[in-house]
């Protein structure tokens, strides 16, 4: 459809990862670690790491700050040069979502 393929083609251009779906991926190679500050959806400052990732559509930034997130970063030994895929586990607004990292073999 019109609405899908023009969805797509943003999804591709913007310079976030977004993974909406249970078991949606995305794979690449980490170019930088960053932790910095924004704005979150409740309008408060919060802090995050942001994984720079050199995506098949690109450089990309993912954003989180849980500390689900830190862990399995720390756990994974997720660092520059690292090749690694990032999974979504959990549907929609589901609180119990969470994301998990596998590292690719050379």
């Amino acid at each position: 459809s019109t609405l899908k393929s023009f969805q797509e083609k943003k999804k591709a251009q913007s310079e976030f990862i977004t993974l909406a779906d249970d078991g949606e991926s995305v794979s690449g190679v980490v170019k930088a670690v960053k932790q910095l500050s924004k704005v979150g959806f409740g309008g408060k400052e919060v802090e995050v790491i942001r994984l720079e990732i050199e995506t098949k559509d690109g450089l990309k930034n993912f954003d989180k700050g849980s500390k689900q997130w830190v862990d399995e970063m720390v756990k994974n030994e997720v660092d520059v040069g690292s090749n690694l895929t990032i999974t979504r586990h959990g549907i929609k607004d589901d609180k119990k979502t969470t994301y998990k990292i596998t590292i690719n073999k050379k």
